[in-house]
């Protein structure tokens, strides 16, 4: 009896691209950038990694996702160091970064300029902008698939419901960006 092993290699591949990114770019990856910016290509990009999120505590959040990371990181694809000092996980690439990519390098290639794109337009947001920023892709998305279009006002009214330590003022200028970016349509 031969037994078959299905690992989604695109999936751990585009965790190594994304920690891949951030170090061209010299900023730090966290593990909430992490969430948001493969929420963001999938939801905004089309980017089909097989991921499913909910709403959580800060924003769109799959656990999944955050199992594959360990993953990645157990077989050296990725390096995760948690800064007591600063209260996060950095993620980086590993010694096996290469390696894992290659194994999802059809998938890597279809979507790389969406990676591009994403951590252009957010590779240097804070984890407060990223959780704002995502949940209202979230709400805005959710409104839609209920056939509904939200206006300006109303995706206001759900956000700040949903997360009232933010005020509607930085939700609005939060809702206008994403107009702007393509990221609500």
């Amino acid at each position: 009896m031969r037994v078959e092993l299905n690992f989604p290699w695109k999936r751990y591949a585009l965790i190594v691209a994304l920690a891949k990114a951030f170090q061209r770019t010299g900023v730090p990856l966290g593990k909430t950038a992490l969430q948001k910016l493969v929420y963001f290509l999938e939801s905004v990009f089309g980017v089909d990694a097989g991921y499913e999120f909910s709403l959580y505590t800060y924003g769109p959040f799959c656990v999944e996702l955050l199992h594959d990371l360990d993953v990645v990181e157990a077989i050296g694809g990725v390096r995760v160091d948690y800064d007591a000092t600063l209260n996060w996980y950095q993620i980086s690439p590993g010694p096996r970064a290469d390696w894992i990519e290659d194994r999802g390098r059809e998938f890597l290639d279809n979507v790389a300029s969406a990676i591009d794109e994403v951590v252009s337009d957010y590779g240097r947001s804070t984890a407060k902008e990223l959780e704002l920023h995502a949940t209202v892709v979230f709400s805005h998305r959710q409104a839609q698939s209920s056939g509904s279009m939200p206006q300006d006002e109303e995706l206001v009214d759900e956000v700040h419901e949903i997360k009232p330590h933010f005020d509607r003022h930085e939700i609005f200028r939060a809702v206008r960006q994403l107009r702007m970016l393509g990221y609500l349509t």
